[in-house]
């Protein structure tokens, strides 16, 4: 059986305690939201491109990938989505193994990161190139033409990041909620 709360019947530190613990948690989530999500990657090696010309670009010659490492398009907004662009990123090994190719288009995101006002999608994920020296081919194709600063981006997975405090935050809100929403003594009395 659900319990109904009549906030008409609430006492003054009641109040305070129901206030108080709701910013408090949404402070502590908001918060541990945003430090999750800006300290996903850090970025290794950068390299700038031109998303106006259609011919291949050499964007690093001897690039030895990492474990945890992807490639990313880096532009300072969101112009190129819903766009015809598409780009395709190969990576040729040195050692004449395998070469990885993939196609991503911009129609449809499948994931972009933001951070410090630079917007980052992902273009590739090469596992089985980690440890080889490669060359790194981007290629675009479309017919639009987008003339604004843009870099690929060799990114490594940091991991997931908590702060302790935000977590204590939510915790310590969360138990003023309970607090709140509880019934004086006596008030269970009568």
């Amino acid at each position: 059986m659900r319990k109904q709360i009549d906030f008409s019947k609430l006492t003054l530190k009641q109040i305070l305690f129901f206030v108080s613990g709701l910013g408090l948690s949404i402070f502590g989530m908001v918060m541990s939201i945003i430090l999750y999500a800006s300290n996903l990657y850090e970025n290794r090696q950068e390299f700038p491109v031109s998303l106006s010309l259609n011919t291949a670009q050499q964007i690093c010659e001897d690039c030895v990938l990492q474990d945890g490492d992807s490639i990313w398009l880096a532009t300072d907004n969101r112009k190129i989505e819903y766009t015809d662009i598409s780009l395709v990123v190969s990576v040729n090994p040195r050692d004449g193994s395998q070469i990885f190719k993939n196609e991503s288009s911009f129609v449809v995101v499948n994931l972009r990161n933001q951070t410090d006002g630079v917007v980052y999608y992902r273009l590739a994920t090469p596992d089985k190139q980690i440890g080889k020296e490669a060359s790194i081919v981007i290629q675009k194709i479309g017919n639009d033409v987008l003339d604004q600063a843009s870099s690929i981006v060799i990114r490594q997975y940091s991991g997931i990041q908590f702060n302790p405090v935000y977590i204590l935050l939510i915790i310590i809100g969360t138990v003023l909620l309970t607090l709140a929403t509880r019934k004086p003594k006596d008030a269970a009395k009568s």
